[in-house]
């Protein structure tokens, strides 16, 4: 099939490549010709200008930025009206407004032309896989004739209706309803986080008892490791979305009230300098580390430098005493958030702990023979000695056993485990856990480790930053790890990781490492 690609963007140009791949004659027009000329190879004409490149296509497949690069294509000089075939399809791959692609439907019908809208759902990394979802609308004879070029693009085709504006309609209602999941997924982590919860955690547990979402976990994965680099879906594709929605909802004369309110969080997330950035940038704007977000407490008055000779500040006065006033005061109490407040009481419970350990250490039994005092080397503890374990009698010597015998606290059973608390286990190198014989043990770097967790929720809870998966009922995946997964029948699969070690994961396990990579 003779088609031409107008539009070779994040989305245009894999898509070109595909159907370069599968032996189409391919013709490539971009606004600014470098990007054609980076796909140019044997068999492919770049052309210069929209009219020379649709003069002898049987589709122009249309894959731009939005209704006015998409109306230029048309109505421009030298645009698809006048210089396309007759009886040659434009094949409208864009997100546009409903009201423009009805027109589109009406004009290219005038000249003798055919129109389908074909809008697609998936990122850049699913064009490239042909894993893209095509929506497509239009007259049944003309969508059969574009066929054989969505089935090159898309691992799926859902038939709209003989109305091709119907196509964009659906386009629109799906990016609203993923920028309102979004939005409300980024409130609910900064909620969590705010109560005293790791992020990765709150996450996992929301979707493993609630929703078990695979679009939930792939964007809060994003939103949990901060990666919000630059996609086809960035905010300010997202903030011309909603224009869109809103225009087409007052054409039909009907309110949508969560949309307005939805644009003003996008417009913040933009004055933020966020626009450039993946959809999921949004969270950043409920996070304490956002500019211009003012925190949920107030803060503490920043503190005073101490001058020489030193004067209380005027806030820290304390009621009059006979006693002369110290020549330093003491620091003005702060004010804590409350997450300031958990760990501090975890902390003052991991101490109590290491406490009752230290005090537990037998003495040296009371026949010992005396003989002179000799110095006891120092314990490595920061902790003050137990008052039961001084000497009972003056001169009498308290026999301790070595340090290196003492029992270490076991890190696993700290009240709440934070990841500077975990082993030294590199998760850079670490592709891995597995549970044998009732103890954790890591794969680092091809090598089995032990560790000193008992479970995977241990594990979880060292690494909070990490969604990890559990692919077998023993194994316990880092997704980073990953290098390839190939099918098996039923939909296991085998998940080679770095190495080269291959690991089989249930159907269930292979599909949710898909979408969290993307295919």
């Amino acid at each position: 099939m003779r088609i031409t690609i107008l539009g070779l963007g994040r989305m245009g140009a894999p898509m070109a490549r595909n159907l370069i791949e599968l032996g189409h004659e391919v013709t490539l027009w971009n606004r600014t010709p470098e990007r054609a000329e980076a796909l140019a190879a044997a068999g492919v004409r770049i052309s210069p200008t929209v009219s020379d490149a649709v003069s002898t296509a049987q589709v122009a497949l249309t894959m731009v930025s939005g209704d006015a690069a998409e109306e230029a294509i048309t109505w421009g000089p030298g645009g698809l009206l006048e210089e396309l075939g007759h009886g040659a399809i434009h094949l409208c791959m864009s997100t546009i407004g409903v009201d423009l692609s009805l027109r589109l439907a009406e004009a290219h019908a005038a000249a003798g032309q055919g129109y389908v809208a074909a809008p697609v759902l998936g990122k850049p990394s699913d064009a490239v896989s042909r894993r893209l979802w095509i929506l497509a609308a239009g007259p049944e004879t003309q969508v059969n004739r574009c066929l054989v070029a969505l089935e090159a693009l898309g691992r799926g085709i859902t038939r709209v209706g003989t109305r091709a504006e119907l196509a964009h309609a659906l386009k629109l209602g799906a990016n609203l309803l993923t920028v309102a999941m979004v939005e409300t997924l980024g409130e609910v982590l900064a909620f969590g986080e705010k109560a005293g919860f790791a992020s990765a955690d709150y996450l996992r547990l929301l979707n493993l008892g609630l929703l078990k979402s695979p679009p939930m976990d792939a964007f809060g994965g994003l939103m949990v490791r901060r990666d919000h680099e630059p996609s086809d879906q960035t905010l300010a594709l997202a903030g011309k979305d909603l224009d869109l929605i809103l225009r087409a909802s007052q054409d039909l004369g009907m309110d949508l009230p969560m949309v307005a309110p939805l644009r003003r969080q996008v417009v913040l997330a933009e004055e933020h300098g966020l626009g450039g950035l993946d959809l999921t940038a949004l969270a950043l704007v409920h996070r304490p580390e956002t500019p211009r977000v003012e925190p949920a407490l107030p803060q503490p008055p920043p503190a005073q430098p101490l001058p020489a000779p030193p004067k209380p500040p005027p806030v820290q006065s304390l009621p009059a005493r006979s006693a002369p006033a110290k020549p330093v005061p003491p620091e003005p109490p702060r004010h804590l958030s409350r997450a300031e407040r958990r760990r501090n009481a975890s902390a003052r419970k991991a101490g109590e702990l290491e406490r009752r350990k230290a005090a537990e250490v037998p003495k040296a039994p009371r026949e010992t023979p005396p003989r002179p005092a000799a110095p006891v080397p120092p314990r490595p503890s920061p902790l003050p000695p137990a008052p039961h374990a001084e000497p009972k009698a003056h001169g009498e010597p308290v026999h301790r056993p070595r340090p290196a015998a003492a029992p270490a606290p076991d890190p696993v059973q700290a009240p709440s485990p934070r990841p500077g608390e975990a082993p030294a286990v590199d998760l850079e190198v670490t592709t891995h856990f597995e549970v044998a014989d009732g103890k954790v043990h890591a794969w680092v770097a091809g090598q089995r480790q032990a560790t000193p967790w008992r479970s995977f929720e241990e594990v979880e809870l060292a690494f909070n930053e990490v969604l990890f998966v559990r692919i077998q009922r023993t194994v316990l995946l880092n997704p980073q790890a990953v290098e390839d997964i190939r099918s098996l029948f039923g939909g296991r699969a085998k998940v080679r990781v770095t190495g080269g070690m291959e690991l089989s994961a249930t159907r269930e396990a292979a599909k949710r490492l898909r979408f969290l990579r993307g295919e």
